[in-house]
């Protein structure tokens, strides 16, 4: 009978130690949630940020191809206007 008793009381002892391992782990995992959470927090860049630098982009493009296109317009109103 004692036999069984300590048996038991190994494998208590056994699986207590692996539950207590098991905790510290799921605590190690919920802090470097929390912490990256808070990182992602930081780095969050609204969307109305977001929109006004598209659109800030979007003008400075345009402002880049327009003598392009202005000029490719003159080229091909001359080529229209050419005797073949």
């Amino acid at each position: 009978m004692e036999i069984i008793i300590a048996v038991v009381g190994l494998i208590a002892s056994g699986v207590g130690f692996y539950v207590k391992q098991l905790y510290k782990k799921i605590s190690d995992i919920d802090t470097k949630l929390q912490k990256h959470l808070v990182e992602d927090a930081e780095k969050y860049v609204p969307r109305s940020e977001l929109q006004e630098f598209a659109n800030r982009i979007r003008l400075d493009v345009q402002a880049m191809v327009s003598p392009i296109n202005d000029k490719l317009q003159s080229i091909e109103e001359y080529l229209r206007e050419r005797k073949s």
